[in-house]
Parts: structure tokens; C-alpha cells; sequence
């Protein structure tokens, strides 16, 4: 596995001081995602693989409690791939936390890797229990590849919801993209109130 950019951050989890590692590649094509350039097949004219020498440096001389997996999709590798490399980063710093953040799609990966990470993000793009939405989740987040909208796609991904919800400190975001309508939005907070334990909060659209 490789991480092509990293930063630090005491934003992106309450109280802990995290260093971010970021891969490429993503199985979402986001309306204007955040990060394109790393989910994009040209991300090499942006970036370049950040070395062990720059990781381990990032872990253990500085003063972060907290590691995050992040952008692309971190679980669009292989289960195998990412258990070695939580595995290298945790024996790096004692106590180290490590949190994985996903869109959600990747169900079954999610609960291979349950044990090995302490709270997961995830994404809450679309109304996935609700097929009433399909329009606006066709213009939001369609798949790479032409991959075919299926409910029981969906159906995983709730799925996903709810186990990451078993973690005490997972949280869980949506972005309030413009294109779409109060009500959409409205049945996102609905379900988390009703079926979520852990914080789900709504983030401002950035245009980047």
C-alpha cells in the first residue's frame, strides 16, 4: 500500500492531534469531490509517494495521538493490504489510535478489518434506505466504471452504517451539496437520529 500525501490536523476528530494519510483511488466519481486529484487516474502529476522515512517521522517525532485512512476510498484495497499496514503503523507509536475513513460501500471488508481499527468516518452521501432519491443520488455520486445501481448495493452500505455505529467514537458526515433539496437532507437526519448512536453532523459545501 502507498500513501501519496500526508498533513496534521486538530480538526479532523475532537480532541486528538491526528496525522492524515492519504491513497489513491476512489469507486465514488463525488460531484465536486474535495480531493480529485487523488482519486483520478493522473494523480501522479500531482503527487508522489510519500516515503517510509516521511511516515514514521510524521509518527514518531511529533505529538500525534491519532492516525487517519483516508482519501481516495482506503477500502478499495485489499483487507490483507490494509491489516499490514495498520499493523506497521500501530508498532510505530505506543497507544497509537487509527481510524479509518470510507464512504460505506465496502461491507464485508469493513468487518474484516473491525478489530484492527478503533473508529471508523463515514460518509453519509445519499438517502442508501430510500430509493425515492435516485435521481438526485444519480447526480451526486454516480460509480466509476458504469457500475449499475442496485439495491441491494445499498443495502450494504446501510449495513455498513450500522456496524461502524458499534465503535464509541465513530462519527458519521454529510456533505450539503447544492444540487440537491432540503427534503433529501431532511431524510438523512431523520434515519441518523432515529437509527445512529454516534454524532452525525452536516458539513457546508466547499466549491474547490
Amino acid at each position: 500500500m502507498k500513501f501519496y500525501w500526508l498533513e496534521y490536523s486538530t480538526k479532523d476528530h475532537p480532541w486528538k492531534y491526528s496525522v492524515i494519510f492519504y491513497v489513491w483511488w476512489c469507486n465514488f466519481n463525488c460531484y465536486w469531490c474535495s480531493n480529485t486529484k487523488l482519486s483520478q487516474l493522473d494523480f501522479k502529476k500531482y503527487y508522489k509517494e510519500i516515503t517510509k522515512e516521511e511516515i514514521e517521522t510524521a509518527i514518531k517525532y511529533s505529538p500525534v495521538d491519532m492516525i487517519i485512512l483516508c482519501w481516495g476510498e482506503m477500502l478499495v484495497y485489499s483487507t490483507d493490504e490494509i491489516i499490514k499496514e495498520i499493523e506497521y503503523l500501530r508498532a510505530l507509536k505506543k497507544n497509537i489510535l487509527i481510524r479509518i475513513d470510507t464512504n460505506g460501500s465496502f461491507y464485508k471488508k469493513m468487518v474484516e478489518l473491525y478489530n484492527y481499527v478503533d473508529w471508523f468516518w463515514v460518509d453519509i452521501k445519499w438517502p442508501y434506505w430510500n430509493y425515492e432519491y435516485f435521481n438526485e443520488i444519480k447526480k451526486i455520486c454516480p460509480y466509476k466504471n458504469k457500475t449499475k445501481y442496485k439495491k441491494n448495493n445499498y443495502k450494504d452500505i446501510v449495513l455498513s452504517l450500522k456496524l461502524a455505529d458499534k465503535k464509541e467514537y465513530t462519527i458519521f458526515r454529510t456533505v450539503k451539496y447544492p444540487i440537491c433539496s432540503e427534503k433529501y437532507f431532511l431524510e438523512i437526519k431523520t434515519w441518523a437520529k432515529k437509527n445512529l448512536k454516534r454524532p452525525h453532523q452536516f458539513n457546508n459545501f466547499v466549491n474547490y
